[in-house]
């Protein structure tokens, strides 16, 4: 741990096992006007880790019968290039829909509210990259396509449907899905010091990567799934590797698959539930290793620093956070 505070210039870290924290670590300052240190309280935006709320939003609906993972996305969406008629929800959710990700849409600005026309329009005038199914290509329009059919099938905005069907249940009072619109305790990003542009979270990475937590509602997030998602039937398919992901931005390892939402790394005895992710001034990583109810969450407002790599070499040099 003596190392943390140098890789760590501005965040918070805990681990936890069993529901007690047994590592934590706070590091520099919110930034913005009113800057104080880093807390446990502090929201920062998690970036793709927001994917797995996402998921957990689309697996309720389906639990509760209105929509399938089979179900295709031209249900919702008709039209589109080749191969958009086979797109199933599975597809998007697994990132083996074949559609490309940010880069591979260049009248897309991240940056700037666009509409969900406008959005969709852009989508729809690229080729997918393959047949959907035929391979695993990380797509955060994917996950912007589930929000939308969040949106469609429940008849109420994202956000508010995320909140009463995902983080209530869950009881994480401090997270919130979009622009912080005034909340406290809300972490501003930055670039090796200096403040960064955000990232357009209402709109244009609505179910992408929209979501501000805290370390401590993440860590609650990781062993709280069961009060979001009470069938096993659910839990399992969220936790099954359905493609394989070694080669995906951010894997930990060649041999990796992903499910709904979650990477899934074998090390050793266990398997580590994972993801990591990257936001304009954010980079944030949380694992959950349900062998031994751990719990690993770091969260960053500098996107310098690499949430992963400190995750990593942690398990690394404490072999004993994973022994039974």
């Amino acid at each position: 741990m003596r190392e943390l505070p140098r890789s760590l210039s501005s965040g918070v870290l805990r681990v936890a096992v069993g529901g007690r924290t047994v590592i934590e670590h706070y590091a520099g300052a919110t930034g913005g006007a009113g800057s104080v240190p880093c807390t446990a309280a502090t929201r920062f935006q998690i970036a793709s880790v927001s994917k797995q709320f996402t998921a957990a939003a689309v697996l309720v609906l389906a639990h509760q019968g209105h929509l399938a993972a089979g179900d295709r996305v031209a249900r919702w969406f008709p039209g589109g290039p080749g191969g958009w008629q086979a797109i199933t929800v599975h597809h998007l959710l697994t990132h083996t829909s074949g559609l490309g990700h940010w880069e591979d849409f260049p009248e897309i600005d991240i940056f700037a509210a666009m509409s969900d026309d406008q959005m969709l329009g852009a989508i729809r005038g690229h080729p997918l990259l393959g047949p959907p199914g035929a391979r695993f290509s990380y797509s955060s329009l994917g996950y912007w396509l589930l929000a939308q059919i969040v949106e469609k099938v429940s008849a109420q905005p994202y956000a508010r449907f995320l909140t009463q069907a995902v983080l209530e249940p869950a009881g994480l009072a401090e997270t919130f899905a979009g622009s912080p619109r005034g909340r406290p305790h809300v972490a501003s990003g930055h670039t090796r010091g200096a403040p960064a542009p955000s990232y357009e979270l209402d709109h244009t990475g609505k179910g992408a990567g929209d979501i501000y937590s805290t370390v401590s509602d993440l860590d609650q997030w990781n062993r709280r799934l069961r009060a979001v998602l009470p069938a096993e039937s659910c839990r399992r398919v969220m936790f099954t590797g359905h493609a394989a992901a070694g080669e995906g931005p951010g894997s930990w390892g060649h041999d990796d698959a992903y499910g709904y939402g979650w990477y899934l790394h074998r090390l050793g005895p266990v398997t580590v539930c994972y993801h990591s992710g990257h936001n304009s001034g954010f980079n944030s990583f949380s694992a959950w290793v349900p062998e031994r109810e751990l719990s690993l969450v770091i969260l960053a407002n500098d996107d310098s620093t690499d949430p992963q790599a400190i995750a990593q070499d942690l398990v690394t040099t404490r072999p004993e956070l994973l022994a039974p």
